[in-house]
């Protein structure tokens, strides 16, 4: 009972280790992103007397989709932070998990069958050791969903802002995003 529950255990450690958000982290920061991406587009020369036209076509954001583009950049960045802390935090319970395992087989060898006392040390430890499993995986659970939550987040700001916009839009974006 207890090697299947050793098996259990490596094959959490291996599915914890093995989470690789590289989705939720965007290849890098999705604000830096949006911002270096800067303005691929000029406005039409006109006479210096007269403001510059600027043709908004379904390809350039407009200041307020810029707005909105950075707050949701920023937000992106905050919960990718929070994901890269989560990740830290399973890998720790995989170690913990890890040990707890090596721990058992190590005490396998040692119980006493013809004594009570040692059994039911030996049956604790793994009873211990069962619920570390159970709430390693559930915190595994629950990390996976955040992390398709954030990739569809991510998918929807990849769509609405990966576009071009006006370099001179970009002060007047950011001023509006920061009063929001």
């Amino acid at each position: 009972m207890a090697s299947r529950w050793a098996l259990a255990a490596v094959g959490c450690v291996l599915a914890i280790l093995g989470i690789t958000p590289a989705d939720a982290r965007g290849g890098g920061r999705f604000l830096g992103g949006l911002l270096a991406r800067g303005a691929a587009r000029a406005a039409v020369q006109v006479p210096s007397h007269l403001p510059p036209i600027k043709n908004y076509t379904p390809d350039v954001l407009t200041v307020e989709q810029l707005a909105s583009c950075i707050r949701k950049a920023g937000k992106l960045d905050e919960e990718s932070d929070r994901l890269e802390s989560a990740r830290g935090l399973l890998r720790n319970d995989a170690s913990q998990v890890e040990l707890s395992s090596s721990m058992i087989e190590f005490q396998r060898n040692r119980v006493d069958t013809y004594r009570k006392a040692s059994v039911d040390a030996f049956n604790r430890s793994i009873d211990t050791h069962n619920k570390l499993v159970i709430a390693t995986k559930a915190r595994q659970t629950d990390f996976n969903s955040a992390i398709d939550r954030h990739n569809v987040e991510a998918n929807a700001y990849n769509t609405e802002c990966a576009k071009k916009y006006f370099a001179d839009d970009l002060t007047e974006a950011q001023k509006l995003a920061a009063s929001n």
